[in-house]
């Protein structure tokens, strides 16, 4: 049975071992949505066929780093797929959702501003 879930019950890393199988993204409508295998929950167990839906944020920037600086930022009509989420962090309003790079030694920031989110799946106690 599907049923929704909070953001805080899932852990930092959920998704680290997770892919995703479905990326949509439609900054004029202020949709971003993907569907991951699963997502690990902080009291245990899992979320499976999971989907995270962001939508209505003020604002979204996507960038590549790595230590020492921003290597891109990227256009909204440029934005590159997510395959998975290595991190999650949410605190004062902001969303990351942070990716492997696209170059040795960096990572990607999908980040939200005051965005709604909306995640639902199948709860697995296993």
């Amino acid at each position: 049975m599907f049923k929704e879930f909070k953001l805080d019950d899932i852990k930092s890393d959920g998704f680290i071992h997770s892919r995703v199988y479905e990326f949509i993204c439609e900054p004029e409508k202020k949709l971003f949505k993907i569907n991951l295998g699963f997502a690990d929950l902080i009291q245990g167990g899992a979320i499976v066929d999971c989907t995270v839906t962001i939508t209505d944020w003020w604002h979204m920037e996507v960038f590549e780093y790595n230590k020492q600086q921003k290597v891109k930022q990227f256009d909204l009509d440029e934005i590159p797929e997510i395959d998975r989420i290595i991190k999650l962090s949410f605190n004062n309003d902001e969303l990351i959702l942070t990716d492997f790079g696209m170059h040795n030694n960096t990572a990607i920031d999908y980040k939200f501003t005051k965005p709604k989110i909306h995640i639902t799946g199948e709860y697995d106690p296993n």
